[in-house]
């Protein structure tokens, strides 16, 4: 492989710079060498140099326009890797040139080429500043400036490459070291997905059992004060239809207002029923699926029908912003889906202060030419207090919630945890304490 090497000679003698033109440019032959190879097959002088270098000889006979030449060649990206200098040359000497070359360019090998009257390799190295100097007296012999150019040259080049295998080494190791960080948090994102989809499963089981069992106990105290009710009513029937005279005025009104408090606590506690029997349907909802339809429905009209429903829990002041793109039907179960709409615009409205906003958008995120490549994204921003960041990765499990002891059953994100789940979709919460709260949800339009 023929290289080409660009070597810059300094000399104000024209007749020297005209003989290391001669030296590194001549391709002759010897007879004698070319003729004993061709006796043992070898290859010939000339191919054995064309095989190894070729050199392309700059002269130049003043310093500051060599430190010229280096400056162009590395802007045109064609550095120079040896120089030949000569210490007696107009203006600074070979020394003080070389140093300044050095300021430029670091990795230039430099020949210095002095007469035995002038400086020592000693002096020189104190000019440069530098031990890594190479030198060479007048007047020299052809074959060791072939030498020195030949070894010089090849030092050049190999330090180049191995500078070059080295950096491009370190950014494979940065990159590999990126795609390990990569897939560490992969794994760690795979790793948590796994553990809450175990944790759906074994729950499912669960709460489907525990529903079943509070179903019975639940019926029956339905229906004790269902006839509590009744008893009380005749109760107050008979006491009110009695005759005043004979009975004690104290007496009768102090059973009336014991009958009165039985009625309180028959309200009551039907209350509490009701609030029981919503936790068995939640309950129920993470369990197993209901018996709704799958079919195509407009998503925007699920939204709207859900703030329907919560309407007259929003505060007076609180605003409801809707930024609707235009989307296609999607193919979904219509109930589940209002569900768990239902379940996250709750919690923006428990969230956000009276006067707060809540916004909601819809986009189509297209990431492929196929039709399953098309997905709905529905986000749903509010202003509240924030989540602690601590809490965001159990907001999906079952039980688990940040609202105060009785106002929460913590089951409402994990009902829409299973519910997007169910439709191939992804959902996400972003938030920070103090700066409100986001929730993303990504589904397919056609599954």
């Amino acid at each position: 492989m023929i290289r080409t090497f660009r070597i810059l000679v300094i000399d104000d003698d024209p007749g020297i710079r005209d003989t290391y033109r001669e030296i590194l440019s001549d391709t002759k032959s010897d007879e004698l060498l070319d003729k004993g190879a061709a006796l043992f097959e070898a290859k010939t002088h000339r191919q054995i140099q064309s095989d190894q270098h070729h050199y392309d000889v700059i002269l130049e006979e003043r310093g500051d326009k060599g430190i010229e030449i280096i400056e162009t060649s590395l802007k045109e990206d064609q550095p120079i890797s040896l120089i030949f200098i000569d210490m007696s040359i107009p203006g600074k000497n070979g020394a003080e040139t070389a140093r300044l070359i050095w300021e430029i360019d670091e990795d230039i090998k430099i020949v210095f080429v002095t007469a035995f009257s002038e400086y020592t390799p000693d002096e020189i190295t104190d000019i440069v500043g530098r031990e890594d100097i190479f030198y060479l007296r007048k007047p020299f012999n052809p074959d060791e400036i072939r030498q020195f150019a030949r070894a010089l040259t090849k030092e050049w080049f190999l330090e180049r490459e191995k500078r070059s295998l080295t950096k491009d080494l370190q950014r494979a190791n940065r990159e590999l070291e990126e795609l390990n960080n990569s897939l560490n948090e992969r794994v760690e994102k795979q790793t948590a997905l796994l553990i809450q989809s175990e944790k759906m499963a074994s729950l499912g089981i669960l709460t489907s059992g525990i529903a079943h069992k509070l179903n019975t106990p639940v019926s029956t105290i339905k229906e004790n004060l269902s006839k509590l009710d009744q008893s009380s009513g005749l109760i107050k029937q008979f006491v009110n239809r009695s005759d005043a005279r004979r009975e004690n005025g104290s007496a009768r009104n102090n059973f009336l207002s014991a009958v009165g408090n039985l009625d309180g606590l028959i309200r009551n506690s039907a209350e509490e029923i009701i609030k029981i029997e919503k936790t068995i349907t939640n309950l129920k909802a993470i369990s197993k699926s209901d018996d709704t339809t799958y079919r195509q429905t407009d998503i925007h009209e699920i939204i709207d029908t859900t703030l329907n429903v919560i309407h007259n829990d929003i505060k007076q002041e609180l605003r409801i912003e809707k930024e609707y793109s235009d989307l296609p039907e999607i193919w979904c179960y219509p109930q589940k889906l209002s569900q768990a709409i239902l379940n996250i615009l709750v919690n923006s409205v428990q969230a956000a202060p009276p006067d707060g906003v809540i916004s909601i958008k819809t986009e189509l995120d297209i990431r492929g030419k196929r039709a399953s490549d098309q997905l709905i994204r529905l986000t749903f921003r509010d202003n509240g207090s924030g989540i602690a960041e601590q809490d965001i990765l159990k907001l999906f499990d079952p039980f688990f919630t940040t609202k105060p002891i009785g106002e929460g059953t913590g089951l409402g994100l994990s009902i829409t945890y299973d519910i997007v789940k169910l439709h191939h979709g992804d959902i996400t919460i972003n938030s920070k304490p103090g700066e409100g709260t986001t929730v993303t949800i990504t589904i397919p339009s056609i599954p």
